[in-house]
């Protein structure tokens, strides 16, 4: 782990850096038609790169990657001072603009490049991945769990409702059968009533005859 009066340094260094405005070191109404605007593009890369190391947890990096970064960063305020300090009134002021450009590009990338590969490192030191990804198994395993939960609840559901058919089949065998049993027992009293009939026309018919 680095140590502390380095990253303090660094931290220093960040601060500066920071402090200058943007809109300022692009376009300035004393200098007229001339613009940084070219600048643009690399002032966002270093602003960016900034911005995350301001945050992070910078003493989780080696003394020689901390001096390293240090060294991009004063190396850039010392451009971003100059173009502060920018005067149209110079001999050559495009030239001089250009030239300008031409070094911050350069230094853009020379701290991107030292900077940005210990980022996502510094990131998971401080938490946030290692958060993020505590929250998104959480929410897996809850998922699951409801899911399980549902799956269990049909089933169950499932269960009552086969029970309840069942019953309805049972009840609806025994109002069948009740039925069938009522109507046998009129169709046997009309036939003993047919039978007596026809034994007394009998018993008549044999008096008859005799």
């Amino acid at each position: 782990m680095a140590r502390d009066p380095e990253v303090q340094r660094l931290r220093k260094e960040i601060e500066a850096l920071l402090a200058f405005n943007k809109e300022s070191l692009t376009s300035r109404t004393k200098w007229g038609e001339i613009s940084f605007e070219a600048a643009q593009r690399d002032y966002e890369r270093i602003f960016s790169v900034l911005t995350y190391l301001k945050v992070l947890p910078l003493e989780y990096l080696t003394d020689t990657v901390v001096g390293s970064i240090t060294n991009e960063i004063t190396s850039v305020r010392s451009l971003f001072d100059q173009v502060d300090k920018f005067n149209i009134q110079v001999p050559d002021p495009s030239g001089t603009r250009n030239n300008l450009v031409t070094q911050i590009h350069n230094r853009a990338d020379g701290l991107y490049n030292v900077a940005s590969p210990w980022v996502p490192f510094l990131a998971y030191q401080k938490g946030d991945v290692a958060e993020n990804i505590n929250k998104l198994t959480k929410a897996v395993n809850d998922a699951k769990a409801i899911l399980d939960g549902a799956g269990a609840d049909i089933t169950a559901k499932k269960k009552d409702i086969d029970g309840i058919i069942a019953k309805a089949r049972e009840a609806s065998g025994k109002a069948g059968a009740a039925v069938f049993t009522e109507d046998f027992q009129k169709e046997s009293e009309a036939n003993s009533n047919r039978a007596k009939r026809w034994l007394h026309a009998t018993w008549i018919i044999a008096l008859v005859t005799i």
